[in-house]
């Protein structure tokens, strides 16, 4: 073997070949790590023994892992107040609104199909004699504020003064008289009848609006696009600040997130992790081939003093 072949060879035994073990030593060392992680997927023995890191990582972690995840998601990354601010102004709403918009600026279904898709027929009616039941209610009570003793004295004060065969008859002081005992029959049978005669009346005029499409009310009562946008974010608005707190309450993120990681299995996970993570993972494995050859060389440098 010539010098030159010796000087090669020693080159080669006293720097380089320590330095690329020592970096395939934490190449490897490091890729078995990361691999470890998920791997293996269940426990190893030998007779009554399990082998140790067997399970993988994660799998043996898999329940304490996906807790962790819900919890740090549902009371960090996104509580209650942020889902309830999402909905008043992000994207949610202007979406919720055009749509609502343009369904009942387009509909050629009636109230009450659109209802019955929305909510089901037996609630619809539940809805429907809810809303006749209060109409009839505020129609007797505005009613009963009625000053009705000075509406008949008003209406004979006219007839009087037309001069017609009823003045025969009458007059101020007569109408005076009569007006409080009149006025007070008219509220007692609108009290014991008034249901009786307005319930039907009403439930009449709510089934033929129910019976006409959106398009054709919107066009009847003269409401702009505007004013049906304006009026559904309004009411969009006030739903959600008074209702979405105690909906959220039955909504638990957490647990919602932590539940989802347990259905996945490992792949599943290792392929999530994987996805928002390689280039990470493999510069990780690239720095343990770094530091490996640089411990490799340090070591070289202090056999040699």
């Amino acid at each position: 073997m010539s010098r030159k072949q010796e000087g090669d060879m020693e080159l080669f035994q006293v720097w380089i070949a320590p330095i690329a073990l020592g970096a395939i030593i934490g190449y490897f060392t490091n890729y078995l790590a990361i691999k470890m992680l998920f791997r293996p997927k269940r426990a190893w023995y030998l007779g009554k023994h399990r082998v140790p890191f067997t399970p993988g990582i994660i799998p043996k972690n898999k329940d304490r892992l996906a807790r962790a995840v819900g919890q740090a998601v549902g009371e960090k990354l996104l509580t209650r107040s942020d889902i309830k601010e999402q909905l008043l102004h992000g994207a949610v709403r202007r979406a919720f609104v055009d749509t609502a918009v343009n369904e009942l600026q387009g509909a050629q279904m009636s109230l009450h199909a659109l209802a019955q898709d929305a909510i089901g027929e037996t609630s619809y009616q539940t809805v429907k004699t809810a809303l006749v039941d209060y109409i009839c209610d505020r129609v007797k009570d505005g009613f009963s504020k009625l000053d009705l003793e000075q509406l008949l004295c008003n209406g004979s004060r006219t007839l009087l003064q037309k001069g017609n065969f009823l003045s025969l008859f009458l007059n101020e002081n007569t109408m005076q008289t009569f007006a409080p005992p009149i006025a007070q029959a008219m509220r007692d049978y609108v009290d014991q009848n008034g249901e009786t005669l307005l319930k039907p009346v009403i439930m009449q005029e709510v089934e033929q609006i129910g019976a006409q499409s959106t398009k054709d009310l919107t066009s009847h009562f003269h409401l702009s696009e505007a004013f049906v946008h304006d009026m559904l974010d309004h009411i969009y608005e006030h739903v959600v600040r008074e209702k979405a707190d105690t909906v959220l309450e039955n909504f638990d993120i957490s647990l919602l997130v932590e539940q989802r990681i347990l259905q996945m299995d490992t792949d599943q996970i290792e392929e999530l992790v994987m996805s928002v993570m390689e280039r990470e993972l493999k510069a990780v494995i690239s720095l343990g081939a770094l530091l490996g050859a640089l411990i490799g060389a340090l070591n070289i440098l202090i056999n040699r003093l």
